[in-house]
């Protein structure tokens, strides 16, 4: 015949030899079944996830009590009665300015302890000026009355000291970075220093730690090309930041007991 009826035909069909259908292969079909409709709804649960989430991101709001709002409007208010007494009373500097007399090289280390509740313009703009942005960042600076007002008007703050030679060494050494094609990059070798400092006079690491030890040379320069040294939190957290060294707290003035904190931070 030139014609098969439909059911005729799928009769045909199922017969192929070597093909057979068989209720394990239905359960298997209606298995992977199962398999891939699971998968597709784990995908689209996840998807949904990551849109609430991404959501939730753009909407949230940074919700601050109010009586943290009050602890910081108040000690900014100390810190603008602080520094507006040491303008009037620049003999308040007195003791710093004495305990910088031995020291003839007149270099110091400072590095910012605290971050930034409180901070009044003033003392924002004095951190600015010595690059001390971030917490826990140090930097070198040449001492002159002038710079010995601006580390008085920002001590609640920062803490500095006289650096040793070892000390020097081991920040440029270890945490070290120089400008090279305006990005950062650390020191590892003496072809940079060459290349930064050589009509200085510097050839090698050795010399810049020479340099910046006895406070020759172009000390803006170097500075200048000399990221703030980042450092790490002490293991054992400082005490007390409300008072000075002196006094027992953190904050100022710590001569030459600022090498024995390097060696807890670098």
């Amino acid at each position: 015949p030139y014609f098969l009826r439909p059911n005729m035909a799928s009769n045909t069909e199922e017969q192929k030899p070597g093909v057979t259908v068989t209720e394990e292969n239905v359960l298997m079909r209606k298995i992977n079944l199962d398999v891939l409709d699971a998968k597709r709804k784990e995908a689209a649960h996840k998807k949904s996830l990551e849109r609430a989430r991404q959501l939730k991101a753009s909407t949230k709001v940074n919700f601050v009590a109010i009586e943290k709002i009050v602890m910081r409007k108040r000690k900014q208010d100390k810190n603008k009665v602080k520094t507006a007494r040491l303008l009037a009373n620049p003999s308040k500097m007195n003791g710093d300015l004495k305990a910088i007399e031995p020291h003839t090289t007149g270099v110091a280390l400072v590095v910012r302890i605290r971050g930034g509740n409180g901070l009044t313009p003033q003392i924002t703009k004095v951190l600015s000026n010595l690059r001390l942005h971030a917490l826990h960042t140090a930097v070198f600076v040449k001492l002159s009355p002038p710079v010995v007002k601006m580390l008085k008007i920002c001590e609640p703050y920062i803490t500095w000291g006289f650096p040793t030679r070892k000390t020097v060494s081991d920040l440029l050494f270890k945490r070290g970075h120089v400008k090279v094609d305006k990005s950062f990059v650390p020191i590892t070798d003496n072809v940079l220093v060459e290349k930064l400092f050589g009509d200085m006079g510097m050839i090698c690491v050795e010399d810049l730690v020479h340099e910046i030890y006895n406070g020759t040379g172009d000390i803006k320069k170097i500075h200048a090309s000399l990221r703030p040294f980042k450092l790490n939190p002490p293991a054992a957290k400082f005490q007390n930041k409300r008072l000075t060294f002196s006094k027992g707290g953190e904050v100022g003035l710590r001569a030459e007991k600022i090498n024995d904190l390097m060696q807890l931070m670098i």
